[in-house]
C-alpha cells in the first residue's frame, strides 16, 4: 500500500535528465564520486508535501538510500548528516561483504550501522518484531561497546516508548546478549504500554 507517494501524470517543470544531472553533482560533491545515481521516478511525496524526482543512490556493490530533487525547481533536497553517514557506512559494508570482512572504521571498530543491523536482528528474534535499535552511542571501555536504545512501537501507532539499552562488542560486532530478567522486564514493559494505549483510544 502507498503512503507516501502519488504518481504525476502531467508533464514535468523538471526533466528527468536534468533532475539526475542535479542529483549527480551533489552526490559528488557530498558524498563521493564513485557513487552514481539511478532509476528516476517522478511522484507526489506525501511527506515532503512536494512533487520530487526520486533517485536511488548506488556504490558498485549496491543501492545505498534515495535522494530527491523539487520537481518544480530542480532543487536537491538536501540529505541530513545522519543520513549521509549511514549512506558511506552501507557503502563500506557492501564492500566489506564482498571481501568476508568485518566493515571496521579507521579506529577498528565495527561500523555504527553494521552493529545497530545485528542489534535488530538480535532484538527481533529474542525480544519483539516491533522492537528496533536506535541512537546508537559508541563507549571506548577497556571492551569497548557501541550501546543502542530499544525502541518499541506498533505499525499504526508510531513509536510508543524506550524499554532499555542494548550493548554491542565495538570489535566483534557480536550483540551483548540480554539477560532473561531484562528480557521479560522489557515485554511486560511492551505490554503496559499497549494496553495503556487500548484504554486511552477507548475512553
Amino acid at each position: 500500500m502507498q503512503t507516501t507517494r502519488e504518481v504525476i501524470t502531467s508533464p514535468p517543470a523538471v526533466s528527468e535528465g536534468d533532475a539526475q544531472r542535479a542529483a549527480t553533482a551533489y552526490v559528488t560533491v557530498q558524498l563521493d564520486p564513485a557513487f552514481t545515481v539511478v532509476n528516476g521516478t517522478r511522484y507526489f511525496h506525501k511527506r515532503l508535501g512536494r512533487e520530487v524526482w526520486q533517485f536511488i543512490i548506488r556504490c558498485e556493490q549496491a543501492p545505498l538510500d534515495a535522494l530527491y530533487i523539487d520537481a518544480q525547481t530542480g532543487e536537491v533536497i538536501p540529505l541530513l548528516e545522519d543520513q549521509m553517514r549511514m549512506i558511506r557506512e552501507r557503502a563500506l559494508m557492501a564492500t566489506a561483504k564482498g571481501q568476508g570482512t568485518l566493515p571496521v572504521d579507521t579506529h577498528g571498530y565495527v561500523l555504527a550501522e553494521y552493529a545497530r543491523r545485528k542489534t535488530n536482528g538480535y532484538l527481533s528474534r529474542e525480544v519483539s518484531v516491533f522492537c528496533g535499535a536506535t541512537d546508537g552511542v559508541l563507549i571506548p571501555l577497556a571492551r569497548p561497546i557501541w550501546q543502542f536504545a530499544i525502541r518499541f512501537g506498533l505499525p499504526r501507532l508510531g513509536e510508543l516508548g524506550i524499554l532499555g539499552t542494548i550493548d554491542v562488542d565495538a570489535r566483534s560486532g557480536e550483540v551483548l546478549p540480554l539477560t532473561q530478567p531484562q528480557i521479560k522486564r522489557m515485554r511486560a514493559r511492551a505490554d503496559a504500554i499497549v494496553e495503556f494505549q487500548a484504554q486511552t483510544a477507548a475512553a
